[in-house]
């Protein structure tokens, strides 16, 4: 058969200064039906650096429910992710 798996994500680009943003984000997946959970939600935040250059990035994904989140009695998962995006 098959399975409807789906993400929904909300999220803001917010100037703090000339060159800075912050970049909060929500998110919700959907998962298979035979994994151990059929629902995952996430918050993330990402502080960007944008020069004539390109655009700089760090941000952290945490997981906020269970079996992999900071609610509930699941362990704490979470995530970091740098990186460089070139505008072409």
């Amino acid at each position: 058969g098959t399975d409807l798996l789906a993400q929904f994500a909300v999220g803001a680009r917010l100037l703090l200064s000339h060159d800075f943003w912050l970049c909060p984000r929500l998110q919700a997946v959907l998962l298979p039906s035979a994994s151990v959970d059929r629902m995952q939600t996430a918050a993330g935040l990402r502080v960007e650096w944008t020069p004539r250059f390109g655009r700089f990035f760090v941000g952290a994904l945490v997981n906020l429910d269970e079996p992999l989140g900071v609610v509930g009695r699941g362990p704490q998962t979470w995530g970091i992710h740098t990186g460089k995006e070139l505008d072409l």
